[in-house]
């Protein structure tokens, strides 16, 4: 989601001030509870915005992002992942705006398409 959003709001000039994405799950949030594995993930998802938003050609809309990545360990969820994101955006004259995403799926699924393509 966050990629989409990216993208999306580049295409249409919209600057950002700072991203908050919160995941809940238990597969993957299992092995990304221990420190060491979830640094990975988290330079990952840091890393995929700095090559979509391409921050240093664009300074005044995206030079300066502070940007949180949480995932947290939850057994009951099963299979099933919850996403948050709050991303804080602005558009002309500085005008200050929010988008607000709550992306519920199965892990599963989502791995499944990709493995038939």
């Amino acid at each position: 989601m966050k990629t989409l959003l990216a993208r999306d709001s580049r295409l249409a000039c919209l600057g950002s001030k700072a991203g908050i994405h919160k995941h809940t799950w238990k597969w993957d949030g299992e092995v990304l509870d221990a420190p060491e594995n979830f640094k990975s993930k988290e330079v990952s998802k840091l890393g995929v915005l700095d090559t979509i938003l391409q921050p240093e050609l664009y300074p005044d809309l995206y030079g300066d992002i502070h940007h949180v990545v949480r995932i947290n360990y939850y057994p009951p969820r099963g299979d099933n992942k919850e996403g948050w994101d709050n991303i804080d955006i602005f558009g002309w004259l500085g005008y200050p705006m929010q988008i607000k995403v709550d992306f519920l799926c199965r892990d599963s699924i989502l791995a499944l398409q990709l493995s038939l393509i």
